[in-house]
């Protein structure tokens, strides 16, 4: 089983790697114009994005949403979505840990945080 469910993953990474899997439903703001109107006046370092997310200060109200783990493969990319998260300031969530409480041995390709 765990063999079968890490490939069925790996295929699903491959198949949004290599397909053109994008949906084609739209948020409808295609229908719109929007006049591009910066605020000219404000010096780009007097612009703050940061905001306090579950008591804790982010640098912009941005969420990385993750892969699963389970596999070596979705373990590499989620190690670089977390790293990219930290030197970013921004929030990343954490995928779905069903496989992980089905099969502990797959526990470790969920950890993609240093462990201090």
């Amino acid at each position: 089983m765990e063999k079968r469910i890490g490939a069925k993953k790996d295929q699903h990474i491959r198949c949004c790697l290599e397909k053109n899997v994008e949906s084609s439903l739209t948020t409808g703001f295609e229908r719109y114009l929007l006049e591009n109107q910066p605020l000219p006046e404000v010096p780009l370092e007097d612009i703050d994005t940061s905001t306090i997310f579950l008591g804790k200060r982010i640098s912009a109200p941005f969420m990385i949403s993750p892969l699963t783990g389970g596999t070596e493969r979705s373990l590499r990319i989620n190690k670089n979505l977390a790293q990219a998260a930290q030197e970013l300031g921004i929030v990343m969530t954490v995928g779905s840990q069903k496989l992980a409480l089905e099969n502990p041995s797959l526990i470790p390709t969920y950890q993609v945080l240093k462990q201090v």
